[in-house]
């Protein structure tokens, strides 16, 4: 399956949207300017704080008064009596270039299979006895219903305990090679403590978006922009991108998407992934208010419960960057008293959402895991646990001389960053209690055993399960050592933060210099 519409507009590439200063004029421009152009920049530079809210809420404005929805427009506003800056919100390249649009829903995108399937919120899901949530970007209404249910209780019946091992597109490839047992000897009675939490209605919502690509919302549905050769491959030239840029980003699209919609009688192509896999185009009517960002949907459905949202953009199939291990502490790191507190009543859910809801959300999971229960709640259990492990092992005579089990993560990058960590092995387990935990969808370090065993058998594709094997794999090195920040920081309450922390241990990294699946 190719994935390829033939055809070809030329356009500039993406860049967010800017703002720019023109120059200070009375409010008769055909009277003499007041200010040559060097003392007009140095009185707007001076002033910039001021003026650019107030450019903003003029965006603001016309687009709750639907006056030029997506069109650039200048304005004047007073800095003294008499005198105006003459300001304009203009346009860079555009960020929808030679792209199109498609769908992230399609058939077949449900994982979870002992869930109740929420229309609309694919593989949404709850892991039992905590207060977090997976989902893949859900529709206007997905999110809406996503609420309802947070705020009704009825949140429960979504725990999912059956522990999966899907990875990312090995099903539509017919690669697949079918689970692999849950290991890190733990059983599922260990995995699941069940919490008053389970029952209680939630009264506030924080909402982590981990998609790194740009998504618009069209007729209440989520669009991505994608090359129009690889329709299944998501854009690769915004890895690294800030969340805040991402958001001025889709501000950008959402204007280049209402220009061309006009331009072309108000219809908007799109593509779709039918029940056969195959990409078909579709053409979309526009109507005013009909397109909108993420981040607007988030913020307009006010009802049931309040939202906090964030993005966090992670790279698919790789691991965080340190930045967005610390932004992931600063969201959830105080979360868990706050829930479990009796002075107050909030309960707060907290949500992570990628496209289809499988590997980045997983991995935002296990790290919220990791903050809010490790090194918290489960800390007592967890260490118990190790105990009997270690027991268990040694009264059955396993050896550290025998070959290494790769579905318990003992690839040499791993083993050699274990002993370098204060208790290593101890730091390890607790990851891999983790991710055990939250495999619903995915099972983080078994999804390397599949990519090895595949690029082992060989065959075309084997190059890239290798490439994304060592993926997965440098994810899981990422989580142990993220691990090891949480063990060391948690009890002092995070006095230093994980980027400050690993540049103490940058040799650390020279491990990752030597990454293979073996």
């Amino acid at each position: 399956m190719s994935g390829q519409i033939q055809e070809h507009n030329q356009a500039a590439p993406a860049s967010p949207l800017k703002s720019s200063g023109h120059g200070l004029f009375e409010p008769n421009q055909e009277e003499k300017v007041c200010f040559g152009k060097e003392e007009a920049h140095t009185v707007f530079m001076g002033l910039e704080e001021e003026l650019i809210p107030m450019m903003m809420n003029s965006v603001q404005k016309r687009e709750q008064g639907r006056i030029g929805e997506g069109e650039d427009f200048m304005a004047y506003y007073a800095i003294s009596k008499g005198v105006y800056v003459k300001m304009a919100v203009i346009r860079a390249e555009p960020a929808l270039g030679d792209q199109i649009m498609k769908c992230d829903h399609w058939e077949g995108n449900q994982i979870v299979k002992d869930a109740p399937i929420l229309e609309g919120a694919p593989n949404f899901r709850r892991i039992p006895g905590t207060i977090l949530f997976g989902v893949g970007q859900p529709s206007y209404d997905g999110f809406h219903s996503i609420k309802q249910v947070l705020a009704s209780g009825s949140h429960q019946a979504y725990s999912s305990e059956s522990l999966n091992n899907d990875i990312s597109s090995m099903k539509d490839e017919g690669l697949h090679s079918g689970k692999l047992s849950s290991s890190a000897g733990l059983s599922n009675d260990t995995l699941f403590t069940k919490s008053s939490q389970d029952e209680d209605p939630f009264t506030r919502l924080i909402w982590i978006n981990l998609r790194e690509e740009p998504v618009l919302y069209i007729n209440g549905m989520p669009f991505a922009p994608r090359d129009k050769e690889t329709l299944n491959v998501n854009l690769d030239h915004l890895i690294g991108i800030e969340g805040m840029d991402l958001e001025m980003m889709e501000q950008r699209l959402k204007a280049d998407l209402i220009q061309k919609a006009k331009q072309e009688s108000n219809h908007i192509e799109v593509v779709v992934q039918n029940s056969s896999m195959e990409n078909v185009k579709e053409t979309l009517e526009y109507s005013s208010r009909t397109i909108f960002t993420p981040k607007e949907v988030f913020g307009k459905i006010n009802d049931f419960i309040p939202v906090q949202y964030a993005r966090v953009p992670i790279t698919d199939e790789c691991a965080p960057q340190e930045r967005d291990f610390e932004e992931l502490v600063f969201l959830l790191k105080d979360l868990v008293l706050l829930t479990n507190s009796t002075i107050t009543d909030t309960k707060a859910a907290v949500v992570f959402n990628c496209q289809m809801g499988r590997g980045r959300t997983t991995t935002g999971i296990v790290c919220a895991y990791l903050i809010m229960y490790i090194h918290t709640t489960h800390t007592d259990e967890i260490l118990y646990d190790w105990k009997n492990t270690r027991e268990k092992s040694l009264k059955s005579g396993i050896r550290a001389s025998q070959a290494p089990n790769y579905i318990n993560g003992e690839y040499s990058v791993i083993l050699q960053l274990v002993g370098l960590l204060p208790d290593g092995p101890f730091i390890k387990y607790q990851v891999d209690r983790a991710i055990d935990a939250c495999s619903q969808v995915q099972n983080l370090r078994e999804a390397i055993v599949e990519c090895r065993d595949i690029w082992l058998k060989g065959g075309p594709n084997s190059q890239k399960f290798l490439d994304r094997g060592l993926n997965y794999l440098e994810r899981y090195w990422w989580l142990i050592v993220f691990n090891a920040y949480l063990s060391e920081q948690s009890p002092l309450g995070f006095k230093q933060a994980f980027p400050d922390w690993m540049k103490g241990r940058w040799g650390f990294k020279r491990l990752l210099k030597k990454l293979t699946l073996h």
